[in-house]
């Protein structure tokens, strides 16, 4: 049998494995580029000592005082030597050198010894003396107090640069809302659900009253529910799908496409056994498996073949044939499974642009669900499109094979993939 190898196998220095213990019996590796040769260590390099503008200024003053002192020191050795040589009778009492090389180096080091006030030796105690004070005066700064905890100065080589930030650089938007996405509101079959809307949302968050009518969602609340990453108020949803609704079957492949759909990898909390931490690589893909898991959905279990999710209790397993993950040309991620009852489906997940070119002609509600994309994106939301579809088990091998040929391939591999034809 032969495994595809790409980056995701590789373990860079400093990595651990984790959710091995019942999953592999005997694991195999390969070491490959490794030594003071390798990449890694090439472009290492140790980390520079972080110095204040005021140190950086006193360091080149020093240099230059020092400088200085050795040209007046050389001046003045030259100046003495030529006049003790011209008048070594008079001078006597100098008690001159009848070799001129050593009455210069003589007369050197003594200006040197003359001049050495020129550099500030202890100015360099009193700044250190000074920056002590100063973190002291930080630590126990009431003004500087957020939460009834104080400000630490954990080091005090740039205390002076406090009070000089000119400009402040963001990546994109991530390091002011903390990559932190709830999910608030969702269409299936035509149905918009979810009330609360971004702004009424914030302001919860916020802990002002939004002076709407509260919701009764204990039915829909599991003991470990997310509250991080989930903000959904919308009992009509649950109502739709347990009642027996013409629409509870498009919302039970909803959810499942959530709650299978994805990467994300469960762990138990050391901290509070029984409890599960979803460990995702981006923060959309843990909103929607909480989403999932806060609608009776729960993902327990992920292994190299297949996912297990909890549905009303009851465990059902999914055999996971392919995955195709979310690439910035595909905008989109994709997975093959196989259900209990043998069909091969395919569950979809990404942009509109993306998932509205690969729907069928006759697709239902295409319409209404793009009309309420417009209005979530209008209140400030990020909107994402689920799909699936059902494949033909002869289709389905005739295109793995041709799948697996490419992943497989030792030249050219990711052209390969690109162009292989999709069924997604």
């Amino acid at each position: 049998m032969t495994y595809p190898l790409s980056p995701k196998q590789l373990l860079l220095r400093g990595a651990c494995l984790r959710n091995t213990k019942e999953l592999y019996t005997e694991l195999y590796t390969v070491t490959g580029f490794t030594g003071h040769d390798s990449k890694l260590l090439m472009n290492s390099r140790e980390t520079p000592l972080k110095r204040s503008n005021v140190e950086v200024v006193t360091n080149y003053n020093i240099f230059f005082m020092l400088f200085l002192e050795i040209g007046l020191a050389i001046v003045c050795s030259v100046g003495s030597t030529i006049w003790l040589s011209r008048n070594a009778n008079r001078a006597w009492y100098l008690h001159p050198d009848k070799k001129i090389t050593t009455t210069g180096i003589r007369n050197f080091l003594t200006f040197v010894i003359l001049f050495n006030n020129l550099i500030p030796i202890s100015l360099y105690v009193s700044m250190e003396c000074v920056k002590v004070l100063q973190a002291y005066f930080i630590n126990v700064d009431r003004f500087m107090v957020y939460n009834s905890t104080f400000a630490e100065a954990r080091t005090s080589n740039l205390n002076e640069e406090l009070g000089q930030v000119e400009y402040i650089f963001s990546d994109k938007t991530g390091t002011l809302t903390k990559n932190i996405m709830q999910f608030r509101k969702c269409s299936i079959a035509g149905v918009s659900y979810g009330n609360a809307s971004a702004e009424e949302s914030e302001a919860e968050a916020a802990g002002e009253d939004t002076a709407q009518p509260s919701v009764d969602i204990e039915m829909q609340q599991p003991a470990s529910f997310d509250k991080v990453h989930v903000n959904f108020q919308d009992v009509a949803l649950l109502h739709n799908l347990h009642s027996g609704h013409e629409t509870a079957d498009v919302i039970d492949r909803f959810i499942t496409v959530m709650a299978v759909c994805h990467a994300v990898i469960p762990e138990e909390n050391t901290d509070d056994p029984g409890k599960v931490i979803y460990q995702s690589a981006s923060p959309d893909e843990g909103a929607l498996v909480a989403a999932a898991k806060f609608l009776g959905y729960e993902f327990e279990e992920r292994t190299p073949h297949s996912v297990t999710i909890c549905v009303d209790g009851e465990k059902v397993n999914f055999d996971l044939l392919n995955t195709l993950d979310f690439t910035s040309s595909r905008k989109r991620m994709s997975v093959i499974v196989k259900t209990l009852d043998g069909r091969i489906v395919l569950f979809c997940k990404g942009a509109d642009s993306v998932i509205y070119e690969r729907l069928s002609p006759n697709t239902e509600y295409k319409d209404v669900t793009t009309q309420h994309l417009k209005e979530f994106a209008s209140e400030g939301l990020r909107t994402l499109v689920l799909a699936w579809t059902q494949l033909d088990s002869t289709a389905y091998e005739e295109w793995n094979k041709v799948f697996q040929e490419a992943v497989t391939s030792l030249e050219n591999r990711e052209k390969r993939v690109r162009f292989i034809p999709t069924r997604d």
